[in-house]
């Protein structure tokens, strides 16, 4: 089993031609409802079989160890804090 996230690199519908498992989409609830119309539709799509919601922080929040590893988030998950 694949479960891929809507913030994964490299794209989930790429990723869902890696194998023949049965793969889970993981959407946090971001954006507007088109927005996530639209990556519901691409999940679908790319053969997920499965739907996972994850409702959580809207902005990427300050966490220690990705500031240790130098890690920054892409440009719209970004609050401009770091």
């Amino acid at each position: 089993m694949m479960i891929l996230s809507s913030v994964c690199e490299p794209p989930f519908e790429e990723l869902a031609q890696v194998g023949s498992c049965p793969k889970v989409f993981q959407l946090y609830l971001y954006g507007d409802w088109a927005w996530m119309d639209d990556h519901i539709a691409r999940a679908v799509n790319s053969g997920y079989a499965a739907l996972c919601l994850t409702a959580d922080t809207q902005v990427y929040s300050r966490r220690e160890r990705s500031i240790a590893m130098d890690w920054v988030p892409r440009a719209d998950l970004r609050t401009g804090h770091r």
